[in-house]
């Protein structure tokens, strides 16, 4: 059974996985992985990065694998791209993910990280297109950056609808702004399904899930990126290989 290592290398952590096959053996930091790998190679890996560790994760890949793959532009791909130059391998490969989990379905991609990025997939597998907006994170700073009297807050914590507390009214105000995103594209593509994934998925999912969404209207996979660069790395290695 093959052997496939992804490397998905963010602006704010590094992971990646040991795949046999088509499940995961191996998940952790890229020097886990090598360990895991023992003295062997494995057939092909592939690296998603928008960070500033891209050599040295294309380092690892060309020590610890036959082939290896760097995605971006020139990368084949199971879906076509209606966006212009400038499309984030993060963002491919989140696309990639959420059509092997609800492949034949319209969808909204959401990667919740640094930056909340939305992805629109059409039933037919052509990518429309997305935005970009700050991430929770990058929110609350900006408001202790930027003001004079309003402090840093931890997000994890109470989030009520009308907060009686500063803490929680900045915490509410970040976190039920982006599920407020969510719930206004995904009610503009009727029929869709929201795939949603990244750092703060799990600080957002419970507000969604208290808005209504349930299994068949929202899908939550933390390890989406490194499902998609696997099912693109297998595309490419039918491909050519």
């Amino acid at each position: 059974m093959a052997l496939y290592i992804t490397i998905d290398s963010g602006n704010s952590a590094t992971k990646a996985a040991l795949w046999r096959g088509d499940d995961i053996v191996c998940l952790g930091s890229a020097d886990e992985v090598a360990r895991a790998m023992g003295c062997g190679k494995a057939d092909a890996g592939i690296l998603c990065s928008v960070g500033p560790h891209k050599a040295e994760c294309l380092s690892l890949l060309s020590e610890t694998c036959v082939r290896s793959y760097d995605l971006g532009a020139d990368t084949a791909l199971p879906f076509s791209v209606s966006y212009g130059p400038g499309l984030g391998a993060d963002r491919l490969a989140a696309v990639a993910g959420a059509s092997e989990r609800a492949p034949h379905r319209s969808l909204l991609v959401v990667d919740a990280g640094t930056a909340v990025t939305y992805d629109v997939v059409t039933d037919g597998g052509d990518h429309r297109g997305g935005n970009i907006a700050p991430g929770a994170t990058l929110r609350a700073q900006a408001l202790a950056a930027h003001t004079a009297a309003l402090p840093a807050v931890m997000l994890a914590g109470d989030t009520p609808l009308t907060a009686t507390a500063t803490a929680d009214a900045i915490r509410s105000g970040v976190l039920r702004g982006i599920v407020a995103e969510i719930e206004y594209y995904h009610r503009r593509l009727q029929g869709a399904v929201v795939v949603l994934t990244g750092g703060d998925a799990p600080l957002l999912a419970p507000l969604l899930a208290a808005d209504g969404y349930d299994a068949a209207t929202l899908i939550i996979e933390p390890k989406l990126v490194h499902i998609g660069l696997k099912s693109i790395l297998q595309y490419n290695e039918n491909r050519y290989h």
